[in-house]
């Protein structure tokens, strides 16, 4: 079903993507070490990353880093926990995976196997090295595991830039050791904030602990108008709607090929049994507030930079800008001259957290309609 909004689990409810879906299958099967997935909020990682992951039928578990998106800061106590919680999702899930899973980690220092009707494990996260779990240990005899039944185990992240902030555990120099010494592990980590992501993973580090390993890189594209119309009429017939055309027409206008919001719109058409004008500026109004919140998110922890980041953000609402026009317009919002270093850094950041690209043209603007609405109408 097209208009449903949980992330998809299977081709039929994917719209689009071969390419992409091929790529990522054809890197699973080769046996690809590092593969990253990334690309604009809302245009269908986490439904690539499951749909292909479900296809492939080898065994996974994902991290979910995005529920980090709040914190200043991420302790070593939130990373173990979210790893617990991942690897008693795919115990309670996949039965037939359970039992090997517990029998490799049974011997793993820091990890607790409770039996019962539905198994479990617990990981400690002690104050002392021999009070923890021995994480290197841990994927270690998931490797082996995955050695014995001659297939791969697959360790997701989701939104994985978010553990740029991880406090007290170098989490790259972690998956470098498990790059290195588990080839039967492969590691997948999707993000939005792509610059974000490459920063945590080193790629132009020579000192990051990830630096120069191979990595296949897979894009989530946005749809073209032509698509997002069929997109929009194929999941309209699915539940039953015949689309007002002009409405559709504002919907391809508005979206601008994002699946995530055409999607939105699409569950707002099913809950209401119709596709109207009114329904369009009903989920442009509502998805603005969302976009909103992420980028609060994002201002939230750089307060001492908000009102910069703002007004950057407003002027660029306006229309794409030079890198001259867009600093002119920070020194006159402030009445004061600010310094190419502080003004880079401050673009940078907006640029790496993909709130602000930079276009064929070499104008800095912004890439989500619906994030511009929010900005115009003083959402944020």
């Amino acid at each position: 079903m097209f208009f449903d909004e949980a992330p998809k689990t299977n081709r039929s409810d994917l719209y689009g993507f071969q390419e992409e879906q091929e790529s990522f299958l054809r890197a699973l099967r080769e046996g690809a070490r590092l593969i990253t997935i990334v690309g604009l909020r809302r245009t269908g990682k986490s439904s690539l990353l499951m749909t292909c992951l479900n296809e492939s039928r080898q065994p996974y578990l994902i991290v979910d880093a995005g529920s980090f998106a709040q914190s200043p800061v991420i302790s070593r106590v939130e990373l173990f926990s979210a790893l617990e919680r991942s690897l008693n999702q795919l115990i309670e899930a996949r039965a037939k995976w359970a039992d090997r899973i517990l029998k490799a980690l049974k011997f793993v220092r820091g990890v607790h196997i409770s039996a019962g009707p539905v198994p479990s494990v617990s990981i400690a996260w002690g104050r002392t090295r021999q009070d923890s779990a021995d994480l290197p240990a841990l994927f270690a005899s998931l490797g082996k595991m995955a050695d014995a039944l001659n297939t791969r185990f697959v360790i997701a992240f989701d939104e994985a830039q978010e553990f740029r902030r991880l406090a007290g555990h170098d989490l790259p120099k972690l998956l470098a050791h498990v790059y290195d010494y588990v080839p039967s592990l492969q590691l997948v980590l999707t993000g939005s904030q792509v610059g974000f992501l490459h920063e945590f993973l080193g790629v132009e580090n020579p000192r990051a602990p990830l630096y120069g390993r191979a990595r296949v890189e897979i894009r989530t594209p946005r749809l073209k108008p032509d698509q997002a119309r069929d997109f929009l009429l194929k999941g309209s017939s699915q539940v039953g709607i015949n689309p007002d055309r002009v409405a559709l027409d504002a919907a391809v206008e508005k979206l601008d090929g994002i699946v995530g919001w055409l999607t939105f719109l699409g569950a707002t058409v099913w809950r209401n049994r119709r596709f109207s004008e009114e329904m369009v500026e009903q989920t442009v109004k509502e998805a603005s507030r969302l976009a909103a919140s992420e980028v609060t998110n994002f201002l939230e922890i750089r307060r001492v930079a908000k009102t910069r980041y703002i007004a950057m953000l407003t002027r660029l609402a306006q229309s794409p800008s030079t890198w001259s026009t867009l600093k002119r317009s920070l020194e006159a919002a402030e009445g004061r001259q600010v310094s190419d270093y502080i003004f880079n850094t401050l673009l940078s950041n907006l640029v790496n957290a993909s709130l602000v690209a930079k276009n064929s043209n070499g104008l800095y603007t912004i890439e989500d309609p619906v994030l511009i609405h929010a900005i115009n109408t003083n959402a944020l």
